[in-house]
């Protein structure tokens, strides 16, 4: 198992929030937007980035689960390729979670 999946899995246990589909949606691109500005931002600890992927992959993880769709740590071996296919499976239910986000920022 890899330390990634390791820490993902862990987070999941450690917190058993219980949410509806719209809250982890919410959470969801709340964490999105976080993840992706702490990339852009220069001299981000390599620390605060991965809690930053941790804590997007468990809402996604979550919203996945409320929607139906087969989510588990496991699959993030390769984080970015299991985030992209969760992704694109929400999108094929009317969930794009990059437009939703651009929508977000502009409210």
């Amino acid at each position: 198992m890899s330390m990634y999946v390791d820490l993902l899995s862990k987070a999941l246990q450690a917190r058993s929030e219980e949410h509806n589909a719209d809250e982890w949606l919410d959470l969801a691109l709340e964490y999105r937007d976080r993840m992706l500005g702490s990339r852009l931002q220069r001299g981000e600890s390599s620390g605060s980035v991965l809690a930053d992927d941790v804590a997007y992959d468990r809402a996604l993880i979550r919203l996945c689960a409320a929607k139906g769709i087969g989510a588990a740590p496991e699959r993030f071996a390769q984080p970015v390729d299991e985030r992209r296919r969760l992704e694109q499976e929400l999108a094929a239910m009317d969930l794009d979670l990059s437009a939703l986000g651009r929508i977000r920022r502009r409210i």
